[in-house]
């Protein structure tokens, strides 16, 4: 299984509760990704993509941090702005997903 998040940066989305701070917000969504990789672990390839200025990818650092501890296979990933650096990218992230395919296959009943 793959999760790959593609970003700006910081969020910027709305409260997705009312009454919840931009900083619970961000805890939320790392939560979040530590739910889904406690869930998975090694079966999870967690992948952050991050587009723009290298200063706004915290939450993107803390959601691969959680999900690496959590045994997936993760990377915060920040390509150039170029296409062929982002194509590179999603190269690397199909690559990672087909290893983890080829890793939890039986060798005997070829099933997952």
């Amino acid at each position: 299984m793959a999760l790959t998040f593609l970003s700006d940066g910081k969020p910027s989305d709305a409260a997705v509760e009312p009454g919840l701070t931009k900083e619970e917000c961000i805890e939320l969504i790392v939560e979040t990704v530590g739910t889904l990789s406690r869930k998975f672990g090694r079966r999870l390839t967690f992948t952050a993509i991050g587009i723009g200025d290298m200063d706004n990818f915290d939450t993107l650092s803390q959601m691969v941090d959680i999900a690496s501890d959590f045994g997936a296979k993760s990377s915060l990933e920040l390509p150039s702005m170029s296409s062929c650096a982002l194509g590179d990218v999603f190269t690397s992230v199909a690559t990672s997903l087909t290893s983890t395919q080829t890793e939890m296959t039986d060798v005997d009943t070829k099933k997952q």
